[in-house]
């Protein structure tokens, strides 16, 4: 397996951030999925003590798959733009069309400015798990108000039906005044589905697929490991899934003949 890498030094000479990515897992964002990118930065314990960053993808089968990987030394907007200019880079300049991230606003910045015409979103499951203790319980409290909530959040379709709904809840429980809800309002333009309507999620609401790749790489590596052991065991976890791809490609081939 080709593996494409580019890093940074610092003054000393040691490795500041470093970017690699396989020629299948390029190949296939170049050319069919770079749609849709869901990208986490996750402090795994390793002996360098800096943040990993996986890029994953979603195949045609609903499958997960890395498109690429990093160790960045900090996570502050520099690093992040590095990064992001880095995969265009590997890429060839293939921007993706949708991404999907928490709410880092190092990481929001290096966005805005590296991807301006890509859909960003937030995880939704982050955002929500912040209210829990400040919403939750006011509407456990109130089943209708807990009924009109979720209504609000998941069913209504357009950027103009949220905010009709959303202000008519709101006067019709006496919450204009509500500083918690008052704040997840203001963040509604980066989670709440009726603003990505025409934006290509498949299945995605959060940073799960990412958070679920780090799950699985705590399988094959441990915290003394070198960079090169990390990356060759990345190649295996990577031949797994393309392993797994390629029986999935047999049985939608054979079931369409």
């Amino acid at each position: 397996m080709k593996i494409l890498n580019f890093s940074t030094l610092d003054c000393e000479h040691k490795v500041e951030s470093l970017f690699w990515v396989d020629g299948e897992a390029r190949h296939a964002y170049i050319e069919s999925y770079h749609d849709c990118v869901s990208f986490d930065a996750t402090y795994m314990t390793n002996m360098y003590d800096m943040p990993f960053t996986p890029f994953i993808g979603i195949n045609r089968h609903g499958q997960s798959f890395m498109m690429g990987c990093a160790f960045l030394r900090d996570e502050k907007t520099p690093s992040y733009k590095w990064l992001f200019e880095t995969f265009l880079e590997a890429m060839k300049g293939k921007v993706p069309v949708s991404i999907i991230t928490d709410q880092d606003v190092a990481m929001r910045n290096a966005i805005a400015s590296t991807f301006p015409y890509t859909n960003h979103r937030n995880c939704r499951w982050h955002i929500m798990d912040k209210f829990t203790g400040t919403i939750g319980p006011i509407l456990e409290k109130d089943e209708e108000l807990e009924g009109d909530f979720k209504e609000c959040m998941n069913h209504i379709v357009t950027p103009g039906e949220f905010e009709t709904a959303w202000e008519a809840m709101v006067a019709k429980y006496g919450l204009q005044n509500n500083e918690h809800f008052q704040r997840l309002y203001a963040l509604r333009s980066s989670f709440v589905p009726a603003y990505y309507i025409h934006c290509f999620y498949p299945f995605l609401k959060s940073t799960q697929r990412s958070e679920g790749f780090n799950a699985v790489l705590k399988k094959y590596v441990n915290p003394n490991m070198s960079v090169l052991h990390f990356v060759r065991q990345y190649q295996k976890i990577q031949d797994k899934c393309l392993v797994a791809q390629d029986g999935q490609d047999f049985k939608t081939d054979d079931r369409d003949r």
